[in-house]
């Protein structure tokens, strides 16, 4: 993953993500549809076969897309098909669900504690 951000040029242009309130909102839009369009559709297909807590943590986690969203948005952009500040927006909503949807996915498997851990006296 890490060789893939490299060889991209991975940019994420926080200017013209944070100049308007719209940019900001762009951005959260982007990061719920990521929810509804990937980790939807999970819960549904498995609905049969697993309950539904079960069902919750592999939508949650199947919902991360950075690595297409960024090779699409360096494409469109380049070729003067995408704004920077919708890209940019796309690109923060896709991190947002790399970084935020796993950790809630594996706190509902119960992978993850949430309570802090004890300090050695």
């Amino acid at each position: 993953m890490p060789f893939f951000f490299i060889v991209s040029g991975m940019q994420l242009d926080l200017p013209a993500l944070f100049r308007t309130s719209d940019d900001v909102a762009k951005m959260a839009v982007f990061f719920v549809l990521f929810l509804v369009v990937r980790g939807v559709p999970v819960p549904l297909l498995y609905r049969k076969v697993m309950p539904r807590r079960d069902r919750l943590a592999p939508a949650l986690m199947s919902t991360t897309q950075l690595p297409l969203v960024l090779a699409i948005t360096a494409l469109a952009t380049s070729e003067g098909h995408m704004w920077p500040s919708t890209a940019a927006a796309l690109v923060g909503g896709a991190l947002l669900s790399t970084l935020v949807f796993p950790v809630l996915g594996l706190r509902l498997r119960g992978d993850l504690e949430t309570r802090a851990p004890a300090v050695a006296a």
